[in-house]
């Protein structure tokens, strides 16, 4: 069976060498994660430190697959050190880009500082010459993502630094009544059964009752840091927010809110990730045919 590795130092690689092995089911993924981000060197990469994570695998495995954007800038130094073994790393699709009935005017890249300064970004510049590229400030995420802390408010927040968001789609009046009648009728159901299930019910209802009122206190806690967040926003006539045509999602964690930056900034606006890409790619080296990421729904 064949075997490739995947190397990060996050939640980013685990993303990855989740989608590989969901995708690839006849080759074995074995996880490399660095979670101490021991790679990182001030804001450069230790090779050093790469190449004593990977020694183990280097020409025991078919491929190793560097699973962020910001370790596979080491992808040309690891080729040349070991040319032996062979390296993929995530890339851009140019053709997904302009794939569209219209040039994409306005394209927003979603990546960190060390991405920002490598030859891939100055590439990006050089192929997309008429877009005007925007740069938001993510340097954060990695962190939120890993720690669980990206809600989808958090995502709207975030986003609406820069962006236009589109209305938050709220759950209507008559769904929430129905669903609570559901809820109680089925609450009564049971407590008609016996005396004990009724005592029981009692109990589980005023904890419910009680949970109600913890969540209800967490959502006011919530709006009325969403309203200052807005009112802050508002405030500010400095600075101007557009809405974007394009987002590039540069970073693998990134793949984690994809869903929730779909709906932040509408229908509209295309958000790629290119992790077929990345499947392709480690198809090619492994040799693989038939594989393109695209499983029917």
């Amino acid at each position: 069976m064949r075997r490739i590795v995947v190397f990060d130092t996050g939640w980013g690689g685990e993303l990855v060498a989740d989608y590989l092995a969901r995708e690839l089911s006849v080759v074995e993924v074995v996880r490399v994660i660095d979670w101490g981000h021991e790679v990182y060197s001030g804001l450069a990469l230790d090779i050093d430190a790469v190449i004593q994570c990977l020694v183990p695998y280097i020409g025991r495995v078919d491929v190793i697959v560097l699973g962020g954007y910001t370790v596979g800038i080491m992808l040309q130094a690891l080729r040349s050190a070991y040319p032996e073994q062979i390296f993929v790393a995530p890339s851009i699709n140019y053709d997904r880009i302009l794939r569209t009935r219209q040039y994409p005017g306005k394209v927003a890249v979603l990546m960190n500082d060390m991405v920002r300064e490598s030859r891939m970004f100055h590439e990006l510049r050089e192929r997309l010459p008429y877009s005007t590229l925007i740069l938001p400030e993510c340097a954060n995420w990695e962190y939120l993502i890993d720690n669980n802390l990206m809600t989808n408010e958090t995502v709207r927040i975030e986003l609406a630094w820069d962006f236009e968001m589109c209305p938050a789609k709220e759950l209507s009046a008559s769904r929430m009544q129905r669903e609570r009648e559901v809820k109680f009728s089925s609450l009564d159901i049971l407590a008609e059964r016996s005396s004990e299930k009724r005592a029981l019910m009692r109990a589980i209802q005023n904890f419910g009752v009680a949970a109600r009122q913890v969540s209800l206190a967490e959502e006011h806690a919530a709006k009325e840091a969403e309203w200052a967040q807005k009112e802050c926003l508002a405030n500010d006539s400095n600075r101007v927010r557009t809405r974007p045509d394009l987002v590039l999602l540069l970073n693998t964690h990134f793949w984690e809110i994809k869903p929730e930056i779909e709906k932040s900034l509408g229908w509209q606006v295309r958000v790629l990730d290119f992790r077929e890409k990345l499947l392709h790619d480690v198809c090619a080296a492994l040799k693989l045919r038939g594989v393109d990421g695209k499983r029917p729904k």
